[in-house]
Formats: C-alpha cells, sequence, structure tokens
C-alpha cells in the first residue's frame, strides 16, 4: 500500500514540478526521511494510541449493549462461551 503512494507522490511531483522522474525519487525520499526524523514517527504512534482508546472504548460499548438487550438464555450462553475460551 505505502509504495503505492510512494510511486504517487513521485509521478505528481515529477509531472507537477517538470523535472526528472529519478530526481522526483530523490526528493520524496529526502522529504520521508526528514518528515519520519522531525517527528512523523511520533504522529504515527499517537494516531495508533487514539485508535486504540477508539476500538476499546466501542468494544466496551458494544458488550454493554449485548448485556442490556439479549435475553437470557442468550446471555448465558456467551457466557458458557466465553468461559471455555478463557478455560482453553
Amino acid at each position: 500500500m505505502w509504495l503505492v503512494n510512494y510511486r504517487q507522490a513521485v509521478r505528481f511531483l515529477s509531472g507537477l514540478l517538470d523535472i526528472d522522474y529519478s530526481t522526483a525519487v530523490i526528493a520524496v525520499t529526502v522529504v520521508t526521511i526528514v518528515y519520519v526524523t522531525l517527528g512523523g514517527l511520533f504522529a504515527d504512534v499517537y494516531t495508533s494510541i487514539g485508535q486504540t482508546c477508539l476500538m476499546m472504548f466501542a468494544g466496551v460499548i458494544v458488550f454493554l449493549v449485548r448485556i442490556l438487550f439479549s435475553s437470557r438464555a442468550a446471555l448465558q450462553k456467551s457466557v458458557r462461551s466465553l468461559l471455555r475460551v478463557i478455560h482453553c
């Protein structure tokens, strides 16, 4: 996936600035290295943390909805299945 985006960035830069393809490859590589060095990695980590928190929140909501809106028999079946998974 990232390779496709990289190629598109190189083609875009090459066409926009009317420069050679190899020069555009070098320019995009340098920009990528500078971005990651100056904080791009930290931004990526913060994004991952945010996504993790969002997924955990959504999981709790789904769990609560399941408990509140399911029948007693379905809830007992879910608990038994969960206990089997935990004990394995």
